[in-house]
């Protein structure tokens, strides 16, 4: 009906709890979307990489949770996306509207300063790109670009590497940006190349040797 033959991975977003987001998933034989966007696991995500407010093995028990509420539905983690703060800035900040109504603040985040953000950031990828889920890079995430709520958080992306000639390289990109953002882009990227020569990093069976 669609026009053709090929199999599509249909994915939806329901900003919202277990409940609402599993209506429209299929499982146990319904009809429905092949998966959805898993906020409750973006929460803990966030809160365990980002805030350092929750434990790892905090985070093990929401994917857990997920897995059981979603049953076989393929689902998508991220670490952000545009109703969302950008990680980075959260991470560094804590949670900020964009405009701030009592001050008449419209600045935006430009940067992120502490280099620790950076490694938790590039623990949260790697946390991402070995699990069975499908990884939702939200662009500008994958070098940690900075941004507060929405608009803040759809920023173009030139403004951080410059505008880019036709056929530019992830190489040229890296080449624009600081050294943090720059090792972060090379790091997602060999994770990317990882979970693609190696299927055992995202399916099979999981042992779970120490959280």
């Amino acid at each position: 009906a669609a026009g053709g033959d090929e199999q599509f991975w249909t994915v939806g977003e329901t900003f919202d709890s277990y409940d609402r987001i599993v209506e429209y998933v299929h499982r146990d034989g319904m009809l429905g979307l092949d998966g959805q966007f898993d906020f409750p696991l973006y929460y803990t995500i966030q809160a365990a990489f980002g805030s350092r407010t929750a434990s790892l093995g905090e985070l093990a028990a929401s994917a857990a949770t997920s897995r059981d509420r979603y049953g076989d539905g393929l689902m998508s983690s991220f670490l952000g996306n545009h109703d969302v703060m950008r990680f980075s800035t959260q991470a560094a900040e804590g949670w900020r509207a964009a405009c701030d109504e009592a001050s008449g603040d419209t600045s935006q985040a430009y940067a992120t300063a502490d280099q620790g953000v950076y490694l938790r950031m590039k623990l949260a990828w790697t946390y991402l790109f070995t699990q069975p889920d499908v990884p939702l890079i939200y662009y500008g995430d994958e070098f940690g670009l900075p941004g507060y709520t929405d608009p803040d958080n759809r920023q173009p992306l030139w403004w951080h590497t410059g505008a880019l000639p036709a056929g530019a390289t992830v190489d040229d990109v890296i080449a624009r940006l600081d050294t943090e953002p720059g090792n972060m882009l090379r790091h997602v990227r060999a994770l990317g190349q990882a979970r693609l020569a190696h299927p055992a990093l995202w399916r099979g069976d999981t042992v779970e040797w120490w959280v």
